[in-house]
């Protein structure tokens, strides 16, 4: 999957990052219909560095937008879902 996005750096400890996403997955096993999914995503990642030790954190928020499906066919519309994830 490529994440594409653009980078604001704030500092040299501090970005923001804002992107899209297209994906296309299975929704279940035994059906044959690929699913559309569009994703927006933001991220803020941090570092610091103290003597000989560097850190890196990052968390990231999507909103998922998945086609509907019903009996193995697209349908008209999305579903609609948040993500969220990061290393602390």
């Amino acid at each position: 999957m490529i994440r594409p996005g653009i980078t604001y750096y704030a500092n040299d400890h501090l970005r923001f990052t804002a992107g899209y996403v297209y994906a296309r997955s299975f929704p279940a096993a035994g059906l044959h219909t690929v699913r559309p999914e569009n994703r927006l995503w933001q991220q803020i990642l941090w570092t610091s560095r103290q003597k000989r030790l560097h850190t890196q954190q990052w968390i990231r928020l999507e909103e998922r937008f998945n086609r509907k499906i019903a009996n193995d066919q697209l349908q008209d519309g999305n579903n609609f879902n948040f993500r969220f994830s990061g290393i602390f």
